[in-house]
């Protein structure tokens, strides 16, 4: 018999020790499997949310407003009535040689959400006075269009007719903004169909209450 077992018989405390040396050994090696294991959690996580942010997302949305559809879309194209119903743009600068927002027209579009402040170019890729207008929008963040559709005499009230605006948007995220894409969709869907109230409260009213018309019904 050898004196390490001699000695591991005769005194109980060696024995505990190499106990405990054994559990320390496991604890730590189960530590490091488990850190392991999270990191690799972790980037796959980052890597699974930056793919789902680099697809394209859309959006719909649709506001009955009680105008003609010459109002409306005066107040849907008018850069000084944008400012009053878009939430976040503060400045809308023509950059192009092409006026009235036709085809082609082009301009650089300040927007301020939460101190945060982005740059957007845009450019009308679709124009039919009074029925049609739709941009496609450029930034480090983002590519975007938004369509813009307006149906005259969707209903006709005593009071007037009625007009029917339907938006239809896609934006596609880029850089490290695609990671937090996925998580924006209410956000965004959010805000869209806040915009048509807006929109609605500026064309029917003249201004915007920005309590009521965050809340108001869809009529």
């Amino acid at each position: 018999m050898s004196d390490s077992q001699n000695d591991s018989e005769t005194n109980p405390n060696l024995v505990a020790e190499q106990q405990s040396s054994k559990k320390s050994g496991s604890w730590f090696r189960t530590l490091v499997m488990l850190f392991t294991l999270g990191i690799v959690l972790l980037l796959g996580g980052v890597i699974a949310l930056w793919a789902m942010g680099g697809t394209e997302m859309e959006f719909v949305a649709t506001q009955k407003i009680k105008a003609s559809s010459q109002d409306v879309f005066q107040t849907l194209t008018d850069p000084d009535l944008v400012i009053k119903w878009v939430t976040g743009v503060t400045k809308i600068e023509d950059v192009g040689t092409v006026k009235d927002g036709r085809v082609g027209a082009k301009a650089r579009v300040t927007i301020e959400i939460d101190g945060t402040t982005i740059v957007v170019d845009d450019e009308v890729t679709k124009y039919q006075k009074n029925r049609e207008v739709e941009l496609e929008m450029i930034s480090e963040s983002f590519d975007s269009k938004n369509r813009f559709l307006l149906t005259p005499n969707f209903e006709r009230k005593e009071d007037g007719d009625v007009t029917e605006v339907a938006q239809t948007y896609r934006v596609k995220f880029s850089g490290l903004t695609r990671v937090f894409a996925p998580f924006m969709k209410g956000a965004i869907e959010k805000q869209i169909k806040s915009d048509l109230k807006r929109l609605k409260q500026l064309v029917e009213t003249g201004k915007i209450d920005n309590e009521d018309s965050a809340t108001a019904e869809n009529e």
